[in-house]
């Protein structure tokens, strides 16, 4: 909460020395965006998100590389405030963006791509979730290695995803791999850690559960 009011702060500092249509305003309503984004305010986190994004349309253009930040993380706001539809019309649209400009393989495309797989499995629609989640992955193990934090983040998605589409053994060969690069990244008691082990765990328990035959009618 500092930090957020350190942001409004220098947003009434730049509105009167600037004015409310300068760059340096929608940096700062962006970073208060994610602000109220960490605090769970997420309707808030949106409002300053789509502000900042008309003032950078108007100062760069539609397909700068600072747009594409901004509607990324208007995406994520949008996700987390239980607008999947909406967020996901803002991920291609950063996407597509940073396509143009940065290349196929940067680290941003699977930054979209990731938070687009958790979009569409908040969708139910686990297999678009999982075709980002692969691009998300290739990416990452590509540009930051295959243990990689991050890359181990994308890599317990998409497990994640290959149980929802009834791929077990795949789906537990991934979780183990993730977990054991979280924990040598982050150590042993870091949430990312903690929650992809008892998610090993429970399609352990899962797998191991005998189904029940089906019975021959009479």
């Amino acid at each position: 909460r500092e930090a957020l009011a350190c942001y409004h702060k220098a947003l009434v500092v730049q509105t009167r020395a600037f004015g409310k249509e300068h760059p340096a305003v929608a940096a700062t309503l962006s970073n208060l965006g994610s602000a109220h984004g960490q605090l769970g305010d997420h309707k808030l986190a949106v409002d300053c998100h789509l502000r900042a994004l008309a003032i950078q349309e108007k100062h760069v253009g539609p397909e700068h590389p600072d747009v594409a930040a901004t509607t990324h993380n208007l995406g994520n706001a949008l996700a987390e405030a239980g607008r999947g539809q909406d967020a996901a019309k803002c991920l291609w649209r950063a996407l597509s963006i940073w396509s143009a400009t940065l290349g196929p393989a940067h680290p941003d495309i699977a930054a979209s791509l990731h938070s687009l797989g958790n979009v569409y499995r908040g969708l139910r629609e686990p297999k678009a979730a999982a075709e980002c989640f692969a691009g998300a992955l290739r990416i990452r193990e590509a540009t930051l290695g295959p243990t990689h934090t991050e890359t181990a983040r994308t890599r317990h998605c998409a497990a994640l995803v290959d149980c929802a589409l009834g791929q077990q053994p795949a789906a537990a060969q991934e979780l183990e791999a993730a977990v054991n690069s979280l924990i040598r990244g982050l150590g042993a008691r870091h949430p990312w850690s903690l929650q992809a082990r008892a998610d090993l765990e429970s399609l352990h328990r899962v797998m191991a559960t005998p189904r029940p035959t089906a019975r021959a009618s009479a």
